[in-house]
């Protein structure tokens, strides 16, 4: 399992699973969806501070089905709340309230569940480097 530190949680295919329209909203309003996705792990690693141990860091965190879920929908709730800010149209407003409650469920739920620790983090690896060497005769 990955770890929070890690890098993507949650990717734009996972957010299109949830929401066959977020790729044409993006478009139409002009919403980066890969910086609404950092921008959703950056929350999240706020209000995950606010409620781990002191003595917990979030390189420990991993990353579980309920933290999985919490980032799409909190994502999902950032891009509707953009486009809906963006034209103050209404159209966009249903889908925001309710991404924010099924962000909000997801959190409950990682909280009931329990946010997933390991005492001996290994970060993901780098890419491997690769180059062209000539081969011998």
């Amino acid at each position: 399992m990955a770890l929070f530190t890690d890098g993507k949680i949650s990717t734009i295919h996972d957010l299109t699973a949830y929401d066959s329209g977020v790729m044409n909203l993006a478009a139409v309003e002009g919403i980066d969806l890969t910086v609404k996705l950092g921008l959703a792990r950056q929350e999240l690693a706020v209000e995950l501070e606010c409620v781990l141990p002191r003595d917990v860091r979030l390189e420990c965190v991993v990353v579980t089905p309920p933290l999985k879920l919490w980032h799409a929908f909190h994502t999902l709730e950032l891009i509707y709340r953009d486009a809906y800010n963006n034209q103050l149209n209404d159209r966009y407003k249903g889908k925001w309230e309710q991404y924010r409650e099924l962000s909000g469920w997801a959190a409950e739920k990682l909280l009931q569940t329990g946010v997933g620790i390991t005492p001996n983090p290994v970060p993901q690896a780098a890419a491997p480097k690769l180059s062209v060497q000539p081969g011998g005769t």
